[in-house]
């Protein structure tokens, strides 16, 4: 039988340099932490991976406590969980031999993890006597554990979480920025980034947690090869990300970098959460940081001081506030919230209040995702980026509209627009695009039949088409004529004919072109003709107006099935090269 002896060379007993049975094959080994080993986690995981690198026991014995300083911390007890939680020391199953005068049921009422010791595999003696021992040893199953009794030692200990880490949010963070960068992403031929510290992936609870999420499926190097996802985000090419989150340190900060860089896009970092103590003075230092970047996708963890793990603070996050503060900049701002709380679908309907343009969840633990799941939330992180990114125009399209509504105060209807678009999120909803699409031909009618109150004056086969411009506040005080001559093309649904394109303005009289007739008195000939005659807007740009008036005509207001599907980019397109057109050259 080969049994591995670990002491502190202080143990209760003497029989480390006698002779042993000679069926038993003893290896000692010394483990003693100097007192100025700040990570005793750490300590362990070197020592005992050199033990074990080299050889294999059927047994192991260990004292309560390797402290020599303070014999009630109970290490033994950490020491043999790192052994049952670290599979690649091929050790798990062994069976391990608590020796010393301490009696088991007070070990186990003075230390956190005293269920250990009740636990399949794990045995003790008060003995200190070599024959005790060696008699004792022989009368032992050693036999391994099976896999029920290894499920059983998960079920029945609780390793505690450690002190230096608060919550089981930054647990989380480290877990989840692990997951992604070791198991998710397939690098490829690129250096995989190193983002868990030597001092958590030797932590003993987070060995517990790996080993307690078990039951989902676990990775392999060959599923990633063939599943893992790229490590880039396509389409943000040039796009400034602002990330917001105190977890930054815990590894996102280093693997995002690296994504983003590989997208081609520029990744900011506010880092200075450990200069402030006080949630406001926070808050206010991260506002500035946002006043001072010009960014297409804000990435926001909503919790970012300690005050917002406290009860009754659900909806007062303060990330919550600093949202509110960069939509209140511009309200096209993108904002991706980006958390380990899988409490985030409660908040779903106050995050889409403060207008952020989507959320994604960082892994936790607790989920036991299976792979496929893990990579369903990396893709789902890649497509807000994306799509933020992609949303980031509107910050220009609000700028635009604050411009003209201090030229004509009426062009406030066009807010709805904006809204409308930012809820579309690019996915070219119809119901959404058709009532976007509706603002903007009631605004532009509106514009030019009520607020500039033009008219036509005359139209018809061979008339002259002329737009009569008069005083808003007295018709018959001021008048101006331009004539001029524009033909249209129709084409008949129904009982109804729609106006489908327009010829080029023409100062002089001309024949009708084929295929097209005479302006009638209707709302489209007078603005396309305030269009062409008055602000010179090229034919292609007012054809604009005629496809979103007909799209209006056969599709919206009387429920037809048309072939022009409404677009995102057909809405903003004619808001920018027709509506800002003639708003900005107001006379």
């Amino acid at each position: 039988m080969k049994i591995l002896l670990l002491h502190n060379n202080n143990i209760p007993f003497s029989f480390i340099n006698d002779d042993w049975d000679e069926d038993i094959d003893l290896t000692a080994e010394i483990i003693k932490p100097s007192i100025d080993e700040n990570d005793y986690d750490v300590f362990v995981c070197r020592e005992l991976g050199r033990i074990f690198s080299t050889s294999s026991f059927d047994l192991i014995i260990l004292p309560y406590s390797f402290s020599e300083y303070n014999p009630i911390e109970y290490t033994g007890l950490n020491v043999a969980a790192h052994i049952r939680l670290t599979p690649d020391w091929k050790h798990t199953n062994k069976p391990i031999l608590f020796v010393g005068p301490e009696e088991t049921k007070q070990v186990a009422k003075l230390s956190e993890m005293g269920s250990l010791l009740f636990s399949p595999g794990i045995y003790s003696t008060r003995t200190n006597s070599l024959s005790n021992l060696v008699g004792g040893i022989k009368t032992l199953s050693v036999e391994d554990i099976t896999d029920s009794e290894f499920n059983d030692f998960l079920n029945r200990i609780l390793i505690p979480r450690p002190a230096n880490y608060a919550t089981h949010h930054s647990i989380a963070n480290e877990w989840a920025v692990m997951r992604w960068a070791n198991d998710v992403i397939n690098w490829g031929e690129q250096e995989m980034p190193i983002v868990g510290s030597k001092s958590f992936t030797s932590m003993l609870y987070f060995k517990y947690l790996i080993a307690k999420t078990g039951t989902a499926e676990q990775f392999s190097k060959s599923w990633k090869r063939r599943n893992g996802a790229e490590p880039k985000i396509r389409g943000i090419a040039g796009k400034v990300i602002a990330y917001i989150d105190d977890e930054y340190d815990k590894g996102w900060g280093m693997l995002l970098s690296k994504i983003f860089k590989n997208s081609g896009a520029e990744f900011r970092v506010y880092d200075r959460f450990k200069e402030y103590k006080d949630r406001e003075e926070l808050i206010a230092s991260i506002n500035k940081f946002v006043d001072n970047i010009d960014a297409d996708c804000f990435l926001l963890d909503l919790r970012l001081h300690d005050d917002d793990f406290e009860k009754g603070q659900r909806l007062n996050l303060s990330g919550h506030e600093v949202a509110k503060y960069i939509r209140a900049i511009n309200a096209g701002n993108q904002i991706v919230v980006f958390t380990a709380s899988n409490k985030i679908w409660n908040l779903k309907e106050e995050i889409f209040k403060i207008g952020t343009s989507g959320y994604t969840m960082k892994e936790s633990p607790d989920l036991n995702l299976k792979r496929q799941e893990s990579l369903g939330l990396f893709q789902e992180f890649t497509r807000a980026i994306s799509q933020a990114c992609g949303m980031s125009y509107l910050k220009e399209i609000v700028n635009k509209q604050n411009n003209l509504k201090s030229i004509v105060p009426l062009v406030a209807q066009l807010d709805s627009v904006i809204n409308l678009l930012s809820r579309d999120q690019g996915e070219n909803d119809q119901d959404l695009l058709g009532a976007a699409l509706l603002s903007e031909i009631v605004f532009i009618e509106d514009f030019i039949k009520n607020y500039l109150e033009y008219e036509l004056l005359s139209t018809g086969e061979g008339k002259t088409l002329k737009v009569f411009l008069c005083s808003k506040n007295n018709k018959d005080q001021y008048q101006q004529l331009i004539t001029g001559h524009i033909f249209f093309k129709r084409t008949q649904n129904g009982n109804r004919s729609t106006v489908t394109d327009v010829s080029e303005f023409s100062s002089q009289p001309i024949s009708t072109p084929s295929g097209m007739c005479e302006a009638t008195n209707s709302d489209i000939s007078l603005v396309v003709s305030v269009l062409m005659m008055i602000f010179k807007l090229p034919r292609t740009q007012v054809k604009k107006y005629i496809d979103l008036k007909y799209i209006r005509n056969t599709q919206i207001a009387h429920g037809g099935m048309g072939y022009l599907k409404i677009t995102s980019e057909m809405i903003v397109d004619f808001y920018k090269t027709v509506i800002c057109s003639i708003v900005e050259n107001v006379k």
